[in-house]
């Protein structure tokens, strides 16, 4: 049987931090196996969330190491996928992905994208 997943302290001012800037979030916590805390999406562009929270490292930067359902996922996630300590680097994170991935966008002709050359 799988123990109660564990919320980190700040993931509720991130997730209202996100919502008050605008970006949809939704808590992904109690999925487990290293799944990211946060759903973000903000103009048609969806951002995975890891919360840490420096606060809980007492000193220390275990609390702040992702555990290796953690780092699985990151490292095999096709997709957009961050890990964020504060409700500004939470903002802040989904900006920077959508503002580049727009920046893509523009760039690349329309009738040349090919999913396979990404």
């Amino acid at each position: 049987m799988r123990r109660r997943a564990h919320v980190d302290a700040n993931q509720d001012d991130i997730l209202r931090a996100l919502r008050s800037a605008g970006i949809t979030a939704r808590s992904l916590a109690a999925m487990g196996k290293g799944i990211p805390d946060i759903l973000a999406g903000f103009r048609g562009v969806n951002v995975l969330l890891e919360v840490k929270n420096p606060a809980a490292a007492r000193g220390t930067a275990q609390a702040l190491e992702l555990t290796v359902d953690e780092k699985d996922f990151h490292e095999t996630w096709a997709g957009q996928v961050r890990v964020v300590t504060s409700p500004e680097e939470a903002v802040q994170a989904v900006v920077d992905v959508v503002g580049r991935l727009d920046g893509w966008a523009t760039r690349m002709p329309a009738t040349s994208v090919s999913i396979t050359a990404l």
